[in-house]
């Protein structure tokens, strides 16, 4: 959380000699989540990521061509069980 609060590109709250202000966790995430922008493009591109980890790490311990992957959805369209709204849904078959 530091370390990405630290790289982040935006006005960061001053103390009174004029450095960067000691924030509680919760201070910061909630900067750093008023300050980003993500467009559909960027999510596509990081289920993308997700997925070739995914695929990455199965591909090295079982056969390729039982492995299907779908398009990523980037709404909350068909979740209806209450859980997170940001994961993966992975399936056998």
């Amino acid at each position: 959380l530091w370390r990405a609060y630290k790289a982040a590109k935006f006005e960061k709250p001053k103390n009174a000699i004029g450095l960067t202000k000691t924030l509680e966790p919760d201070e910061v995430r909630k900067l750093m989540l008023e300050h980003s922008s993500a467009n559909d493009e960027d999510l596509k591109a990081l289920a993308n990521a997700r997925v070739d980890a995914v695929l990455s790490y199965l591909s090295a311990k079982m056969d390729k061509s039982r492995i299907m992957v779908t398009a990523p959805k980037l709404d909350t369209s068909g979740i209806t069980d209450k859980g997170k709204t940001t994961r993966v849904d992975l399936s056998l078959q």
